[in-house]
């Protein structure tokens, strides 16, 4: 009996040592970057009109629940060709969920790939997700995510002069070993020679399973903006919060409980409330819409909220803004499309 006992106890302190072994291994990652690519020519001229798109592309898995696993190869390259068809439309998109070297997109670098087939001759991203294993979904293993890189990107038609990241509050919410592979979000700041003018394009993917985080990193990017000129600004992403006046804020009809259920009721969040009222000087893709329903981002194939958002500073007059329903499911998100001059 006492050599089972050593045995049992032996084997749990091997399973405790692979375990934070595992831990350990799992979560480093290289530092973060912030990089541009490519190379636009300055055209010596301010265009007749700016036209951009904020899309959360979720990494090319198109219409993708939490429990999904590995998509193959051939189905995450249809959904990218579709994305980059959609944008050869812009001049410059602000771009969310972009995997640059990630096991679960086979290694392809998106930025890379969009920017090629899209016809944009650079790019800028920041990383906001680089661990050498992801154990998520958790069972089978087979699915899980594995090494990731992946981040927020911004493709140009004009010069990309300068790229900055910078980092949002983090989680407190959950465990040590919980965080430990989780995102760190960040805000990605990009400017851009248009013509005659630098344009500052920020670029943001707010927290979207904890309200009181969400609302922590919507008011340090109010700071951000606060901080920038104020002229030539484009500010966009997935804010993941409803605008304070949405009709349905619980009991959703694609029922998001199911898998997050801070979704539950998000009647308490007061993300966009804030960030509106702090930079009430900004303009708004769908600023003066006349159907709720026009304004929905998600999910893509049958949209019930808006969490997707364009804004613009007020140097810069819009000329059409609209939520482009034609893109479909190559996402779970719709893009916001905006044309200003």
């Amino acid at each position: 009996m006492k050599i089972m006992i050593k045995i049992v106890s032996a084997f749990a302190c091997l399973l405790i040592i692979a375990g934070a072994v595992f831990l350990y291994w799992g979560q480093l990652s290289s530092p973060h970057e912030a990089f541009i690519n490519g190379s636009c020519d300055a055209k010596g001229h301010t265009p007749s009109s700016l036209k951009v798109v904020s899309y959360n592309i979720g990494f090319g898995n198109g219409l993708e629940s939490e429990k999904v696993g590995i998509k193959n190869e051939s189905e995450i390259r249809q959904n990218l060709d579709g994305i980059a068809n959609f944008l050869k439309n812009a001049d410059i998109a602000l771009l969310q969920e972009v995997d640059l070297s990630s096991r679960r997109t086979h290694y392809i670098d998106e930025a890379a790939y969009l920017a090629g087939k899209a016809g944009f001759g650079c790019y800028a991203c920041v990383t906001n997700w680089v661990k050498n294993f992801v154990p998520y979904p958790y069972w089978p293993i087979s699915n899980q995510y594995g090494k990731m890189k992946s981040g927020e990107c911004v493709l140009s038609r004009y010069p990309i002069l300068n790229n900055m990241r910078l980092p949002l509050p983090q989680r407190t919410d959950k465990p040590f070993w919980y965080k430990a592979f989780y995102f760190d979000r960040t805000v990605q700041v990009a400017e851009v020679l248009v013509g005659d003018r630098k344009v500052n394009v920020v670029n943001n993917h707010l927290e979207p399973f904890d309200i009181s985080n969400r609302e922590a990193q919507g008011k340090e990017l109010s700071k951000l903006i606060k901080n920038l000129s104020g002229a030539n600004l484009i500010v966009g992403g997935d804010f993941n919060a409803l605008p304070p006046n949405a009709s349905i804020k619980k009991n959703f009809p694609d029922k998001p409980e199911k898998y997050w259920k801070v979704w539950e009721d998000v009647s308490g969040d007061e993300t966009m409330a804030e960030f509106l009222d702090a930079n009430s000087e900004l303009g708004e893709a769908m600023d003066g819409v006349a159907h709720e329903s026009e304004t929905f981002t998600f999910p893509a194939d049958n949209p019930n909220r808006r969490v997707d958002y364009l804004f613009f500073s007020q140097d810069l007059i819009k000329k059409e803004g609209k939520i482009v329903f034609s893109a479909g499911p190559l996402s779970d998100h719709l893009p916001v499309y905006l044309e200003v001059y």
